[in-house]
């Protein structure tokens, strides 16, 4: 009845931070038979230095998730500009639909001005119509006086 114990690192987790999360697992087996396990979790900083295989593992890999953080960082602080960009041709592209419909709703009310201004100028034209009409007989009455002056201008001349 043999006792042995076997350590090694069973999970290695990459936070957003830039640390890593190691999980260690102790093992103890009696005759090949596992009997016992437990658990260790550390973090380690992206500039924690390290000693040892687990230096040796992490090393590269923390490297790597360094330059990729920074990366990400680069990216994000170009996308918030892109974002910003954007939210002011949202806002400019805003004032300019809002002045269109100002200017389209001032195009409607001088249109209903026109409109009723057309009207008044029909009613007006009318009315001057009918009082053409109505100034008709008065004008032939006096063409007819007029012709009927003339008429005895001209016996009189005739006469004379």
């Amino acid at each position: 009845m043999a006792l042995t114990e076997k350590q090694y690192i069973n999970k290695i987790e990459f936070l957003h931070t830039g640390d890593v999360q190691v999980r260690e697992s102790t093992e103890v087996y009696r005759d090949d038979q596992m009997i016992a396990q437990e658990y260790h979790r550390r973090v380690v900083s992206a500039d924690e230095q390290l000693d040892g295989p687990l230096a040796e593992r992490l090393q590269g890999i923390q490297l790597e998730v360094v330059a990729e953080r920074n990366s990400l960082r680069e990216e994000k602080s170009k996308l918030e500009a892109e974002k910003e960009d954007l939210e002011k041709q949202v806002s400019d592209k805003d004032a300019e639909l809002q002045k269109a419909q100002e200017d389209h709703q001032k195009t409607i009310e001088n249109y209903d001005l026109l409109v009723e201004a057309k009207k008044l100028v029909e009613d007006q034209l009318a009315l001057a119509k009918q009082e053409l009409e109505s100034l008709k007989p008065i004008e032939d009455a006096q063409e007819e006086v007029q012709a009927e002056e003339q008429e005895v201008q001209e016996e009189q001349e005739v006469s004379q």
